[in-house]
């Protein structure tokens, strides 16, 4: 769940608008809340199955909510004491769940790498010198809460046409990775 709020936390910030819209159905208090959120765990707050709709205003489809959704469900199922454990008799059935819990937070993390992307292409860096532009994307880093994984695919996709941004990425990350 921490990706998840994670990202829509991300959402809330680069499609104001929409996610704005988005909060139309909920009572007075819970959209006042949702508007004026600071922090990706403000998001817990919210029923869990329900939060995974707001993946779709970072591009997810209807299957990929629905996929990731349903984790929700096998947990619950296990957790309560009325809940069914359906892979109970299958050997590895647990390690499947697993492996499919795995490749449904990499398409997660898919989502926050291409809107990454998106709030790196609107940075205007052209006239900034090298020391300017570290601090710039310091903050930029710091204020989208930006992954290492985000900051790789950022400085990867930026070393064709930015090199000298690209460069700078590469540096901060490894500045603060062991």
């Amino acid at each position: 769940m921490t990706a998840v709020y994670f990202l829509l936390y991300k959402i809330s910030k680069i499609h104001r608008l929409p996610y704005e819209h988005s909060l139309f159905h909920l009572p007075n208090d819970d959209e006042v809340y949702y508007q004026g959120i600071n922090s990706p765990f403000s998001f817990a707050k919210m029923n869990e199955k329900g939060v995974f709709r707001f993946l779709k205003l970072a591009g997810a489809d209807h299957s990929l909510v629905g996929e990731v959704s349903r984790f929700i469900d096998d947990r619950n199922n296990a957790a309560h004491a009325k809940g069914a454990i359906f892979y109970k008799d299958d050997p590895d059935g647990l390690e499947q769940k697993i492996v499919d819990y795995i490749k449904a937070l990499e398409k997660v993390q898919n989502l926050l790498v291409s809107e990454s992307n998106k709030i790196a292409q609107s940075w205007k860096i052209s006239k900034m010198d090298e020391s300017a532009l570290r601090l710039y994307l310091e903050s930029e880093i710091l204020f989208n809460g930006f992954t290492p994984a985000e900051v790789i695919a950022i400085s990867s996709g930026e070393k064709p046409k930015r090199p000298q941004l690209s460069k700078i990425l590469d540096q901060l990350l490894a500045s603060i990775t062991p």
